[in-house]
């Protein structure tokens, strides 16, 4: 089981990972458009806008497992440190990321098991990924300013144990090959995790 400063690390690799992959589709896309902003071509967009939500994905399931201890520190470093530049923005980070935890696990939980069963995996993982691109964004962006602040305060993250409760497992198909479910964070305002449990 990962200790706190794991965690911490991890959530800062998987949003650097995700904020790679909005980098990397922002150096090509305007090579699939003409100068007027038109896309000429479709499949090559089409192809490399996947690319781009399956690597933010892959890091994002980072978040899915880890989001509810990561916030939790945040708010707790919220209380404890003074005004000032740090904090200026913690608040609003906090409230952002917590508003897209929860509503990247709606999405997930809400997921039709019969489109799942209905094609294969990859292709329902890719829709999906598309569906919570704003969530996964999102954390990319607002990720540092928490983490700052938590390693500036030295705020403990709530271990893996402290917060295992039975969850609403995810569909198999949506699970990678291994996985197990991830556990509710009982004492969070946050939704049941689906996610897979993944080592760091």
């Amino acid at each position: 089981m990962p200790d706190p400063t794991e965690v911490l690390d991890a959530i800062e690799k998987a949003a650097r990972g995700i904020q790679a992959a909005i980098d990397d589709w922002d150096a090509v896309n305007d090579d699939f458009c003409e100068e007027g902003g038109y896309i000429v071509d479709a499949a090559g967009w089409d192809a490399r806008i996947v690319e781009r939500d399956m690597a933010a994905w892959n890091h994002f399931r980072v978040v899915l497992e880890h989001g509810t201890a990561f916030v939790l520190a945040g708010r707790q470093a919220c209380k404890t440190l003074p005004q000032g530049d740090i904090t200026a923005r913690l608040p609003h980070d906090l409230r952002v990321l917590s508003e897209t935890y929860g509503s990247a696990h709606k999405t997930i939980q809400g997921w039709p098991a019969d489109e799942v069963a209905a094609g294969p995996a990859e292709r329902a993982t890719e829709e999906l990924a598309a569906e919570v691109w704003h969530e996964m964004s999102t954390w990319a962006a607002h990720v540092p300013g928490v983490a700052t602040a938590i390693k500036h305060e030295g705020a403990a993250i709530p271990s893996a144990a402290r917060l295992r409760s039975p969850a609403r497992p995810a569909p198999p198909e949506l699970r990678p090959p291994g996985s197990v479910v991830a556990p509710t964070p009982a004492t969070a305002r946050l939704p049941a995790n689906p996610s897979s449990r993944k080592p760091l």
